[in-house]
């Protein structure tokens, strides 16, 4: 990602030619487009909760349901976890990014994942 990177764009409506436009008709490059890294200020800002595990380890819980995201030390990757039960979690898949995120939270609830401002 270009070090000058300021500008984040939502509510993509249009895709063609290799042009993305917003909702404003502002066109954007596929190439000048990079995803946003997922950060514990991003999961509190869609509604997650920070929890400490019994091993010290910080989790954050959906807003609804019981999968929850952490990561493992000197991992960029968060980690998708459900609850087994027995007081752990079964690793289901690994994400990056906040789109990555959203469109897990959809294919699971149904709902558009809410964002803070």
């Amino acid at each position: 990602m270009p070090d000058d990177f300021e500008e984040i764009v939502v509510g993509a409506i249009d895709a063609t030619n290799g042009v993305i436009r917003d909702d404003q008709e502002n066109g954007y490059s596929y190439e000048m487009l990079y995803g946003i890294l997922l950060t514990p200020e991003w999961l509190e800002r869609c509604g997650y909760m920070k929890y400490v595990g019994n091993t010290g380890q910080e989790i954050y819980k959906p807003p609804v349901g019981s999968m929850a995201l952490y990561k493992l030390a000197g991992s960029k990757d968060w980690i998708i976890g459900a609850n087994d039960f027995s007081g752990g979690y079964l690793n289901l898949c690994t994400i990056s990014y906040l789109h990555q995120l959203q469109n897990l939270y959809f294919a699971l609830t149904d709902e558009e994942l809410k964002i803070k401002h």
